[in-house]
C-alpha cells in the first residue's frame, strides 16, 4: 500500500483512484526481479518467459486518446486529453485505462499517445510558479500607482 499511497500523492489524484493505483502497482511489481523468486520476476515464474516492459508508462501522466472519426465531426478535435491510470491486464495486448477529467469517465483505449513529462502535479507546479511571478510585479506596480496618487493629492494641498 505504500507504493499506492506514493503514486496517488505524487500525481495529486483523488483517493477514489486507489483501486487503479493498486492494480498498477501490482502490474509493476510482477515485472520486477524478486529475491524470493531467485532473481526472476513473478511474471517469469508464472509464464516461463521474461516480461515485456516496453508498455510501462508513468502513472498519472497525460494521455491523448484518439477519437475515432465515427465519434467526431469534421472540425472536432482528433484527440482527447486524459490521465493514464492503469493497464488492462486480461487483454493480452497494450491496452490502457485512462481517465477523462471533463466527462468524469474511465475509458479503455489502445490508441493513445503519452506525454510522460507532464502530470497534473507538474502542471500545477508550473501554474503556481507562473502565478507567483506574475502577481509579484503587478502588486508592486499597483502599490506604486497608489503611492503616486497619494503623493499627488498631498502635493495639491486640497486640505481634506
Amino acid at each position: 500500500m505504500e507504493m499506492v499511497r506514493c503514486m496517488l500523492f505524487d500525481t495529486r489524484m483523488r483517493k477514489a483512484f486507489w483501486g487503479f493505483a493498486a492494480l498498477t502497482a501490482v502490474h509493476i511489481i510482477n515485472r520486477l526481479p524478486s529475491s524470493t523468486c531467485e532473481g526472476k520476476t513473478p511474471f517469469e515464474m508464472c509464464f516461463g518467459v521474461p516480461p515485456s516492459i516496453g508498455h510501462l508508462r508513468v502513472f498519472g501522466c497525460f494521455a491523448y486518446r484518439h477519437i475515432p472519426s465515427a465519434g467526431r465531426q469534421k472540425l472536432d478535435p482528433k484527440a482527447q486529453k486524459c490521465q493514464m491510470i492503469g493497464y488492462k491486464e486480461a487483454s493480452g495486448s497494450r491496452v490502457y485505462w485512462v481517465y477523462d477529467e471533463i466527462s468524469k469517465q474511465v475509458l479503455i483505449t489502445r490508441d493513445v499517445v503519452f506525454d510522460e513529462t507532464r502530470t497534473i502535479k507538474t502542471t500545477t507546479q508550473h501554474t503556481e510558479r507562473a502565478a507567483v511571478q506574475v502577481e509579484g510585479p503587478q502588486v508592486s506596480a499597483d502599490m506604486r500607482q497608489q503611492e503616486g496618487a497619494l503623493e499627488d493629492d498631498e502635493g495639491q494641498g486640497q486640505g481634506y
